[in-house]
């Protein structure tokens, strides 16, 4: 039971893939994932080597860091530590 209206333009197909709060949820039988699109997938593989690659402003690692915030949702048994 969801306790929130869905908008049907977030939800794809008979797997029941959701978008909310930028994180997939799908429901596939009896299994429940979250999940992080491609384009953030990218990001996350492709950012790290452009910071690592040289000299790089602070915004830009600021942008690093919420952004793997945001991903460290899905990722079972993650924190992110940024001291």
């Amino acid at each position: 039971m969801v306790w929130f209206e869905v908008n049907p333009a977030k939800y794809k197909g008979l797997v029941r893939v959701m978008e909310f709060l930028g994180v997939l949820l799908s429901t596939d039988g009896e299994r429940f994932t979250a999940s992080i699109d491609e384009e953030r997938m990218r990001q996350v593989r492709d950012t790290p080597r452009e910071v690592a690659a040289g000299p790089v402003r602070k915004q830009r690692r600021e942008r690093l860091l919420g952004l793997l915030a945001f991903c460290s949702q899905v990722v079972w048994g993650s924190l992110l530590y940024t001291r």
